[in-house]
């Protein structure tokens, strides 16, 4: 965690101090703070995947995001709490975490690479987007709903508050009727939401992890059982490109995007998440001390606001591994 950079960036940065995480490092939280996520799915929202035409539905995306921002509003006001001291941390800043899944899927279809420049530029138009209609979908609910209670727009807007960086005429709209949520953006790890209910699709904004592996589950009182799972852009691929069984021309995974480009990622993308990112980067076994220094030092001087390494080893029991035999993806990928 760069903790300084968090509070920096904190829209209640002027009545609070945030000091922990919740487990992913996507929500940083006051004390009794609770998190209250959701995700969009990006690969429904890709027009023509792997056509020459390929496109995002922003207009598609423009109507998804008030209607999420309202659900995961309704869902403080309905929680039955089980401290009171929950309720009141909840009820007086409405901290809500939307986000996304299946961003290098989306890429992928887009005839994108996320490891390169464009890449990272659809990615952040992307954010951008929906951090606009999110924070304009709060100011409406203010409206209807009334702010927060803790809800102080001069305080909000001052630098070098997230809201401070929102375009002029959002923080004219903020300055007039305030805000329902203190705090509307979070990227999750969306783990079981990409596999079990969006078809295997990337994580959050992860990589892809391959075209093919094992997952592993282990069920209460029962051995681990194997399965084995295909990416969704690389099933859709198949499936649209029939008799083509080579990789989609903006393939990359995990294995073929250096650490340093998933760093670049998510720092194309932090500005426009006012609390953070979930993101690991998976390290070789052979990997030094060295190599994990000169790696959190440049997540640190690229602005994230944390981060998580993962280093395999022999005692490590791994949950998704052994990547499974597929056709040459060519050169590793590069800026």
């Amino acid at each position: 965690m760069f903790i300084d950079q968090v509070n920096r960036d904190n829209n209640l940065g002027d009545s609070e101090h945030l000091s922990a995480c919740n487990p992913c490092g996507e929500q940083f939280l006051p004390d009794y703070g609770a998190c209250d996520l959701g995700s969009i799915d990006l690969t429904q929202l890709v027009l023509q995947p792997f056509r020459a035409n390929a496109r995002f539905d922003f207009a598609a995306l423009a109507r998804l995001v008030p209607v999420a921002v309202r659900a995961l509003d309704n869902v403080i006001t309905l929680t039955q709490w089980p401290l009171p001291q929950q309720a009141q941390a909840a009820l007086m800043t409405r901290r809500i975490g939307l986000g996304v899944t299946g961003l290098a899927d989306a890429l992928i279809m887009l005839g994108l690479r996320y490891g390169r420049a464009p890449g990272r530029a659809m990615a952040a138009t992307l954010l951008r987007t929906l951090r606009n209609h999110a924070y304009r979908a709060s100011v409406d609910l203010a409206i209807e709903r009334g702010p927060f209670p803790l809800c102080n727009p001069s305080q909000l807007l001052r630098p070098p508050h997230f809201a401070s960086r929102l375009p002029a005429w959002l923080k004219h709209r903020i300055s007039r009727h305030g805000r329902r949520n203190s705090h509307l953006l979070a990227i999750a790890p969306t783990g079981t939401i990409s596999l079990a209910l969006a078809g295997n699709v990337s994580s959050g904004v992860e990589p892809v992890f391959a075209p093919r592996s094992r997952r592993w589950v282990r069920l209460a009182g029962t051995a681990p059982s194997e399965h084995t799972v295909e990416d969704y852009a690389w099933r859709l691929h198949r499936s649209i490109c029939r008799g083509d069984r080579s990789p989609p021309p903006a393939w990359c995974d995990a294995a073929s995007i250096r650490a340093i480009d998933q760093l670049r990622m998510v720092a194309a993308l932090q500005p426009l998440i006012d609390s953070s990112i979930s993101k690991t980067v998976n390290l070789p076994p052979q990997a030094s001390i060295g190599d994990l220094d000169s790696l959190l030092r440049s997540a640190w001087e690229l602005g994230l606001k944390g981060l998580s390494v993962f280093r395999p080893e022999s005692a490590t029991e791994r949950v998704l591994c052994a990547r499974l035999p597929a056709l040459p993806l060519g050169q590793k990928d590069s800026a």
